[in-house]
């Protein structure tokens, strides 16, 4: 038996002390409030770096598919990264700017998913392409996508 565990990747387009109110407002606008951690049901983690907030929920407290609203509250872009027993991947992007939303699947995912979800190792370009580094290729991206893992972690 493998993993599970979904992360939210949320491109930091404000100040962290106006991203981290930002974030508290829209957990409270879902029902969640700051309590010290020995009262807490449900814990959150963030992991910031220089462009993007790395979101870890605890993978049971139902608010692992809070991406789009998290974007759409953030006014930015925001990525659900989903691993199903370390055999599946499903990658959900959404961007309240541009409107633009697409899925990825990546791995062994006939098992968790029928498939008019969406196609293994493909995505729409037009979202993919400004988040890729310097660099970067298209091609590059969805042959990670579209790789043949032991461990689907591996792809991330």
């Amino acid at each position: 038996m493998g993993t599970f565990f979904s992360t939210f990747q949320v491109k930091s387009n404000q100040p962290r002390p106006k991203f981290e109110k930002g974030f508290t407002d829209y957990m409270k606008s879902i029902g969640l409030v700051p309590v010290k951690a020995e009262d807490a049901g449900f814990s959150v983690i963030l992991a910031f770096s220089e462009n993007w907030v790395t979101v870890c929920p605890s993978y049971d407290a139902g608010y692992e598919n809070e991406a789009q609203g998290l974007a759409k509250a953030m006014k930015t872009t925001c990525i659900n990264t989903s691993v199903f027993d370390s055999d599946c991947l499903y990658l959900y992007f959404y961007d309240a700017v541009t409107g633009r939303e697409d899925k990825v699947m990546a791995g062994w995912c006939e098992e968790y998913c029928d498939p008019e979800d969406g196609i293994n190792g493909e995505g729409n370009p037009h979202c993919w392409k400004p988040l890729l580094v310097e660099g970067a290729t298209w091609e590059q991206l969805t042959e990670v996508w579209s790789g043949d893992y032991v461990f689907i972690e591996e792809a991330l």
